[in-house]
C-alpha cells in the first residue's frame, strides 16, 4: 500500500508499534504463569504407558501447551484473517516499477541491517542463556514461569516508552548502549560465578534492564524499518536481515561457549549496534 495509505493513520504508526509490541508482552505474562502453573500443580514427569520413550507431565506440559496453542492460532488465522484493503481512493505501487529489480540498497537500510543482526542476535543469546546464568549464580534452577513473566512486564513497560521517545535513531543508539550495559554486568557475574545474594539481585536487574529495553527497541525498530525499507521490498529485504542474525546466533550456540562469554560477546556487538545507530541519524 502506497504513502497515501500510510498517511491515513494520522501520525499515530509509533503508538501503534508501541501498543502491538505492549500487547504481545502481555500475552507472554499470561503465558509464563500458566506454565509456572502447569508445572508447580500439574501431574509429575512420567513415560506415557503406549509410548515408553515418550513423557508427559512436569516440564514437558508447559509445550504441550504451547503446541495446543500454536494449533489453536493456526485455525484462527485460516479463518479470520483477511488481506489487508486500503481505505476508498488509495492506490497499490505493485507495479513493473515496484518490483524488487527497481530498487537499490541504501547505506540507511544497511545500517538498520546492521542494528537488527546485533540486537536481535543479541536477544536470542539472551533468551537461550538467561536460564544456565541465573541457575549458576542462584546455585539451583529459577522458578523459570515467574521469571520469564517479569522479564515480559518489563518489555512491556518499555514498548510504552517508545511513543514519547521523538528521535528514533538517537533513542536507539541510547537504547543498544544501555542493553550493552546491562549484559556486560551480567556476563561479569556469570563468568565470576560468585553464588550470593548480592550478585543474584544484580543479575536479574541488568537481565529486567535488557529485557525493558527490549520493548523500547521493537517499538522503534519498526517504525524505522517501515520508513526505511520501500513498502514492495520489504518481504525481501527484511529476510536478508535475518540470514546474518541467524548465523550469528547458530555461531555462539553451536561453539559450545559457556553463557557468560555469550553475553560478553552480544554485549560487543550491542556496543557496534549503538554506533550505527549514530551514523543512521546522519
Amino acid at each position: 500500500i502506497n504513502a497515501e495509505y500510510m498517511g491515513s493513520l494520522g501520525g499515530n504508526l509509533p503508538w501503534l508499534f508501541s501498543l502491538m509490541w505492549a500487547c504481545n508482552s502481555i500475552v507472554a505474562i499470561a503465558s509464563g504463569l500458566l506454565a509456572q502453573a502447569l508445572v508447580s500443580y500439574g501431574p509429575p514427569l512420567q513415560p506415557l504407558t503406549i509410548l515408553p520413550n515418550w513423557a508427559f507431565g512436569g516440564y514437558a506440559l508447559p509445550f504441550a501447551a504451547a503446541a495446543a496453542a500454536a494449533l489453536l492460532t493456526t485455525v484462527l488465522a485460516c479463518a479470520l484473517w483477511r488481506p489487508l484493503e486500503a481505505p476508498t481512493g488509495a492506490t497499490t505501487v505493485m507495479t513493473d516499477e515496484g518490483s524488487v529489480s527497481a530498487w537499490r540498497w541504501s547505506l540507511p537500510m544497511l545500517l538498520c541491517g546492521v542494528v537488527v543482526t546485533c540486537f536481535e542476535g543479541s536477544m536470542y543469546v539472551f533468551v537461550l542463556g538467561w536460564t544456565p546464568v541465573v541457575s549458576t549464580i542462584a546455585g539451583a534452577p529459577p522458578p523459570a514461569g515467574l521469571t520469564f513473566s517479569s522479564f515480559m512486564l518489563a518489555a512491556a513497560a518499555g514498548a510504552h516508552i517508545a511513543p514519547v521517545l521523538k528521535t528514533p535513531a538517537t533513542s536507539l543508539a541510547m537504547v543498544c548502549t544501555i542493553s550493552a550495559a546491562a549484559l556486560a554486568i551480567t556476563a561479569g557475574f556469570a563468568m565470576h560465578k560468585s553464588v550470593a545474594i548480592g550478585p543474584m539481585l544484580a543479575v536479574l536487574l541488568s537481565l529486567t534492564m535488557f529485557e525493558s529495553m527490549v520493548g523500547v527497541y521493537f517499538a522503534i525498530i519498526a517504525g524505522l524499518k517501515a520508513a526505511l525499507v520501500p513498502e514492495h521490498a520489504r518481504a525481501f529485504v527484511y529476510g536478508i536481515y535475518r540470514i546474518p542474525l541467524n548465523a550469528y546466533v547458530l555461531a555462539v550456540l553451536g561453539s559450545g561457549l559457556q553463557p557468560g562469554l555469550g553475553f560478553l560477546l552480544s554485549s560487543g556487538l550491542l556496543f557496534g549496534a549503538a554506533v550505527s545507530s549514530v551514523a543512521l541519524k546522519r
